[in-house]
């Protein structure tokens, strides 16, 4: 195995049933575009591609057709962000380490950030500051089972205890930010 995965992806859930559908159309008509790698020292490293790189090796197929791009870290990361700029299911919490990548290794700022994504510096202020969120408001966030918005009005509440609680009873039933913002107000009674 030559390639090794990006430290950070875009790609944090790969929904398993479209997986399937990828590695039986690789199965019955091959790959139809290539995977995209850099030279790393001795390895490849992909650019662009999880989903059918893993798809490939999910068919048992042991070589993969491959472009090797002469580029350095920060140009595959936007060559990164610009593959995943295209595709509707990037969920925030992808977008939002993807970001921190370009703020915190890159050392990109915010307002060059925001431009690339064509976005706000306060858009991109909030993608960041969802990382500092905890696993249970996370995760719901990742799975689309929580909107980014009713996200954001759940964390303000500050007994930890009641924050719990009323995540639970958001994804059970589903509410909308009027209603997060709602839940949230209460609280502060």
């Amino acid at each position: 195995d030559l390639i090794d995965e990006p430290q950070v992806s875009l790609r944090i859930d790969i929904d398993e049933i479209k997986l399937a559908e990828l590695v039986s159309s690789i199965k019955q008509y091959g790959l139809l575009n290539p995977i995209d790698v850099r030279v790393v020292g001795d390895r490849f490293q992909l650019i662009a591609g999880l989903r059918r790189l893993r798809a490939h090796k999910l068919a048992g197929l042991p070589v993969i057709e491959a472009k090797v791009l002469d580029v350095n870290e920060l140009e595959a990361d936007m060559l990164r962000l610009h593959e995943n700029e295209f595709r509707h299911d990037t969920n925030p919490v992808e977008t939002a380490l993807y970001i921190n990548r370009l703020f915190e290794r890159h050392k990109m700022p915010m307002d060059v950030i925001s431009k690339k994504f064509n976005r706000s510096v306060e858009w991109v202020e909030e993608r960041l500051a969802l990382l500092k969120y905890p696993e249970y408001i996370l995760e719901p966030v990742a799975k689309g089972t929580l909107s980014l918005g009713a996200a954001r009005w759940l964390n303000k509440i500050e007994s930890e205890a009641t924050r719990v609680q009323y995540v639970r009873w958001a994804i059970w039933r589903g509410i909308t930010v009027s209603q997060a913002h709602a839940w949230y107000e209460h609280t502060q009674v």
